[in-house]
């Protein structure tokens, strides 16, 4: 998902009309709302920088993942041959399984981070469009505007 509402400006517009009601002037401007911005509510922007800011720390190339991984896969290479083989049989292809197994902790993981950001892109479509019809309802309800409003941005 990706953010799509925008905050939008509306103008409402009347008639201007004399002292015995006669409508002299149409389509005259009477009143102007803004909506109040989403991101007050929530920034998908900082979500995402939170989130790559989490990415990197887990899976960057000094990150936590890729840390363990190494540390997992030097146990074969700092401990020497001889150490890993038991009853002989070595233990390298269990230690590297272990290591590869963090890939998919991480693609999980990696699943999750973008459904957050999803639900926050979600969510802030969902709020700005409801701030976006209030400011039209308040252009619609204002007194002497007749006329549908229009969005200005």
């Amino acid at each position: 998902m990706a953010v799509t509402e925008t905050m939008h400006t509306y103008a409402g517009y009347g008639d201007k009309k004399d002292d015995t009601g006669k409508v002299i002037q149409t389509k005259v401007f009477i009143y102007r709302e803004t909506a109040e911005d989403a991101k007050n509510y929530i920034n998908p922007e900082d979500v995402k920088a939170a989130l790559t800011d989490l990415e990197t720390a887990l899976h960057g190339s000094d990150g936590g993942i890729k840390k363990i991984q190494n540390q997992i896969r030097n146990v074969s290479v700092e401990a020497g041959g001889e150490m890993l083989i038991v009853r002989d049989a070595t233990m390298e292809p269990i230690i590297n399984t272990a290591a590869d197994e963090l890939d998919q902790i991480w693609s999980e993981v990696s699943g999750t981070l973008t459904e957050i950001q999803d639900f926050a892109d979600k969510a802030f479509n969902d709020k700005q469009k409801e701030y976006n019809t209030a400011a039209y309802d308040n252009v619609s309800n204002y007194p002497g505007v007749t006329y549908a409003p229009v969005q200005e941005s």
